[in-house]
């Protein structure tokens, strides 16, 4: 086959062939490259559809946000009962002292009104041995009579008195122990003043809570039924 072509042409044909193969070769490399980098991309792709699979849907995103601001209102109600836990205790932490303090008070209360009685009881002996005298010696010894209506208003302005005071001590005592504690439910002051120590009933002890919101500077808020007292300058004292 090579007879037919002068030394001249075999010789351009063979470095077209070696310019062919070349080409071939150099074609093979860049196609290997090509399928190299299509391989490589779609292992990438592959990657980036599995990571968006991954990421939360606007079901998932909105369920994260609800949760969010439920563990947040969640943690607000802890940290106020744990508020009112800490006041619970700080308050009955002093309840023994107040006790003491509060039949001390009631002690001496009924020792007054031992006396009074005494008094009364005293007062009434006397008017029987007045009564139990003959008129003549009354005249003689000018002992003067008491009218009925001088006792009465005498007997009036006594239990006057005593009701007064009662009140104010009542007063005095549901202020002090505001003052004690900083602030007290209305709720409280009634199982301390009325069922507790029983110095007053409860519709006097509305009034006198009346009374208090009145004359003293102290500050009335609410919470639910409830009322709250308490001083703004209030010093926790450490006994009544």
């Amino acid at each position: 086959m090579w007879g037919l072509f002068s030394n001249k042409q075999q010789s351009k044909v063979h470095r077209f062939l070696y310019f062919v193969d070349d080409k071939v070769k150099n074609l093979l490399e860049w196609t290997k490259y090509f399928k190299h980098k299509h391989d490589e991309h779609d292992r990438r792709l592959s990657d980036i559809e599995q990571k968006i699979t991954l990421l939360p849907t606007e079901t998932d995103m909105r369920q994260l946000i609800d949760m969010h601001y439920l563990n947040h209102d969640v943690r607000h109600r802890l940290n106020h009962l744990h508020s009112r836990i800490n006041t619970m205790s700080t308050i009955h932490q002093h309840v023994p002292d107040r006790l003491k303090a509060i039949h001390e008070k009631i002690r001496k209360i009924e020792t007054k009104h031992s006396l009074l009685a005494d008094s009364q009881e005293r007062m009434a002996k006397m008017q029987e041995e007045l009564a139990k005298k003959p008129v003549q010696n009354v005249i003689v010894q000018e002992t003067p009579q008491i009218p009925n209506t001088i006792k009465s208003h005498f007997r009036e302005k006594l239990v006057t008195n005593l009701a007064k005071n009662s009140k104010n001590y009542v007063k005095n005592s549901i202020v002090s122990m505001i003052k004690k504690y900083g602030s007290l439910y209305g709720a409280k002051i009634k199982e301390m003043i009325v069922e507790d120590q029983k110095l007053c009933s409860k519709s006097s002890l509305y009034r006198i809570l009346s009374e208090i919101e009145a004359e003293y500077n102290v500050n009335v808020s609410r919470q639910g039924k409830d009322k709250i007292y308490s001083f703004e300058s209030a010093i926790i004292q450490q006994n009544i």
